[in-house]
């Protein structure tokens, strides 16, 4: 079967998810939203699990990217910027609604949501590390990580609040400053379009999981698998002769969705699991962790029944 059929499944149900990929004034964590959308999509078993771990790395790749992190920093201070010229030019004009008000708190968050966001980037920087060196660390996150995602609930929360209080003042306001509607419009548009960004991260890690495995790579470099670690790990190829052994875990990768086809390199982590070496060569680059049972990849093998225990 063709790997590109086996990659293209449907995505929908996540229009209504909130993205804090670009930091804006969102109420929720997108992950358990994005990985129930997944579930709908993807049958369960080891498919869904690779998915869903996939979901949960990509989920704070912001939080992992110089990049992106740069950007979205210079973005909040050219909105800064902007808020300041429109309520310079526009304050003094007089507005039916307190739209002059809104725009000062609504800029003020952001002074307070910059180096929480950095402080964030720190934390998921620091058990990167600790992760690939070896080290435990809780799914949860560490103590740190937990308590910084606490404030960012209660800083989206208080900006979500907000925001829709705005679009009833925006609409009832007839006279006020043209700066300081154009200014709120522009805010309610980008607003609606960081909603749509979990759709567009659900898409690619369902239509081509090894894609979006690059391209979080070049945007969230991470600390991965020493490149030693991943050429010593066994191969084997896929031969359909009669007596030759199958597949350990499906008949199928659990990265690509794709059918194994006679002749193709398999590769066999520690925990006994096995996917194409193109596939988590790519994932292990930048996790070093298995794609299924988030065993790391530098441990000792195990025994058969211990891996079929974990996943």
């Amino acid at each position: 079967m063709p790997r590109a059929e086996n990659m293209a499944q449907p995505a929908e149900g996540a229009a209504g998810n909130v993205a804090r990929a670009a930091g804006g004034p969102d109420a929720a964590n997108p992950r358990p939203l994005l990985q129930r959308a997944v579930s709908g999509r993807v049958a369960a078993g080891p498919h869904r699990q690779v998915h869903e771990n996939a979901i949960a790395d990509a989920s704070d790749v912001v939080a992992r990217s110089p990049l992106v992190m740069s950007i979205i920093t210079l973005l909040h201070l050219t909105e800064i910027a902007i808020a300041s010229l429109c309520l310079a030019k526009g304050w003094d004009e007089g507005c039916d609604k307190p739209l002059g008000t809104w725009i000062v708190v609504w800029t003020c968050r952001l002074v307070i949501f910059i180096p929480l966001t950095w402080w964030r980037f720190i934390l998921a920087k620091r058990a990167a590390r600790d992760q690939a060196a070896g080290r435990f660390v809780p799914e949860e996150g560490t103590p740190d990580q937990i308590r910084a995602r606490r404030y960012d609930r209660w800083m989206n929360t208080l900006s979500l609040c907000a925001m829709i209080l705005v679009h009833f003042w925006y609409w009832e306001s007839d006279a006020c400053s043209p700066w300081l509607r154009k200014y709120v419009l522009a805010q309610i548009i980008i607003f609606y379009i960081r909603l749509c960004l979990p759709v567009f991260l659900l898409l690619s890690i369902c239509l081509c999981l090894p894609c979006a495995l690059i391209l979080f790579h070049i945007l969230a470099p991470r600390p991965g698998a020493a490149p030693e670690v991943i050429s010593n790990l066994p191969t084997r190829k896929i031969s359909r002769a009669p007596g030759a052994p199958p597949p350990a875990d499906s008949e199928s990768c659990s990265i690509c969705m794709a059918d194994y086809e006679d002749g193709e390199e398999l590769r066999v982590l520690p925990c006994r699991h096995e996917f194409h070496s193109s596939c988590v060569d790519v994932w292990l680059r930048q996790n070093p962790t298995c794609p299924l049972c988030r065993k790391n990849v530098a441990s000792e093998p195990e025994d058969d029944d211990q891996a079929h225990n974990q996943v």
